[in-house]
């Protein structure tokens, strides 16, 4: 559960004179946990991206342009097992096979069985997924530009800062598995942060440096012209987007963790070499620059790189054991959608 001291991205802009609402289909967002902090409206069990983005039109229809608006839309159309509907299903090429091979009905139970082995899936079969999540994110592509076109048509879009980003991505047996939640290697962490500036600002700018989820509130914040919180672990990325510094960003590592049903693991990133700790399994250490595939495990044979990025896994692993949280218990609804998640065994 957030703590109740705790400030959000919503709270802030709610204090700041914002109308704020969120729509998500995110069984782990609830109410209840504290996500609906800040948000005068919080819609929580919409079903998909048409739903999602039909719900918001109408609501911004009726708020009109007396306030600024701040609007969460949390979508997971692109969830595995992948269903594109017609054409989408087909659209990159043919997905029958795999479908027919993989049991949807037990999708956890399946993905285990891929990681261990038992199910073998062949560089066909891997075509057919990705097949099907691309169909998946054309999908999407095309609500969006829905969304974005109808908020075009009302004389809001340049009006608008946009941000689109994601949790995570997904594996495809690259290291062994499909879909995430398990070991943070780059085809899981490497996400799309794309934000849209009023008018076009900047389109086509593109930041080369790391950067962070923890990145985006302080961004928001600072484009919107209001405190940034001295205390935020993020930095905005304005400085270096909009050319008024051609200082790099000061983020030198990114930290990532994976620990919700699953072997607890955590990673250290830094533009040139990738650390993964685990309380149960061998250390991995990876050159991102001659190995960004992160293929040959390098652990113990660099050093220098073993040490201080051990040392800062050691810093943040402690910090998580001494970090105490509220619990709450969740309904028997909500454990089945995060059992049928994979988020629980």
């Amino acid at each position: 559960v957030l703590p109740d001291s705790l400030p959000t991205l919503a709270s802030e802009l709610r204090e700041a004179g914002y109308l704020t609402a969120a729509w998500l289909q995110q069984s782990q967002l609830k109410a209840e946990s504290g996500y609906d902090r800040g948000f005068h409206f919080y819609h929580e069990d919409s079903r998909d991206i048409a739903t999602i983005n039909g719900r918001f039109l109408r609501w911004r229809r009726q708020v009109g342009r007396s306030a600024p608006v701040f609007a969460y839309l949390h979508y997971i159309d692109l969830h595995d097992p992948y269903r594109p509907a017609p054409p989408y299903d087909t659209l990159y090429g043919p997905t029958e096979s795999v479908r027919e091979k993989l049991d949807e009905s037990r999708w956890k139970e399946t993905l285990s069985r891929i990681q261990s082995g038992e199910i073998a899936l062949d560089e066909r079969d891997v075509d057919e997924l990705i097949n099907l999540y691309d169909g998946q994110v054309t999908y999407i592509d095309k609500r969006l530009g829905e969304l974005f076109d109808e908020l075009d048509a009302r004389g809001l879009l340049n009006r608008s800062l946009i941000v689109l980003t994601s949790d995570h991505g997904d594996g495809f047996m690259e290291h062994g598995f499909i879909s995430h939640s398990v070991k943070p290697y780059d085809e899981l962490i490497r996400v799309p942060l794309i934000m849209r500036l009023p008018n076009g600002q900047a389109a086509g700018t593109r930041v080369e440096q790391q950067v962070r989820l923890i990145d985006v509130k302080p961004s928001i914040l600072e484009k919107l012209a209001l405190p940034v919180p001295k205390d935020l672990d993020g930095q905005s990325v304005w400085a270096v987007m909009d050319g008024t510094t051609a200082e790099p960003l000061a983020v030198t590592e990114v930290e990532m963790e994976v620990g919700e049903g699953y072997a607890y693991f955590a990673s250290i990133r830094s533009r040139e070499w990738k650390l993964i700790g685990s309380s149960t399994e061998p250390f991995e250490l990876y050159d991102l620059v001659l190995d960004p595939g992160e293929i040959t495990n390098l652990y113990g044979s660099s050093e220098s790189a073993s040490e201080l990025l051990l040392q800062r896994y050691q810093e943040i692993t402690q910090a998580r054991e001494s970090l105490q949280v509220e619990q709450v218990p969740v309904d028997e609804r909500t454990e089945e959608k995060l059992r049928a998640l994979g988020y629980i065994e």
